[in-house]
């Protein structure tokens, strides 16, 4: 297992709550199961702490979310 410092987890945080927060707001807007999906697909490419996010989580965020976006099915 990788050494995972507070900067690591910070860094992991970041990357969650990024993605969390534009589903969330994908989400009241009523966008389509399947956009969702390339949505999330998108986002992980540019969000940051992407590295550090599968170091404490142990999936990459694309992974992570996908499973996530179930509950707005």
């Amino acid at each position: 297992m990788a050494f995972i410092t507070d900067k690591i987890k910070k860094n992991a945080e970041e990357c969650r709550e990024y993605v969390e927060k534009a589903l969330s707001a994908a989400d009241k807007d009523g966008i389509l199961f399947g956009e969702l999906q390339a949505l999330v697909k998108s986002l992980v490419n540019v969000a940051p702490g992407r590295k550090d996010f599968e170091k404490v989580y142990g999936m990459s965020p694309s992974e992570y979310f996908m499973k996530q976006i179930e509950k707005y099915r």
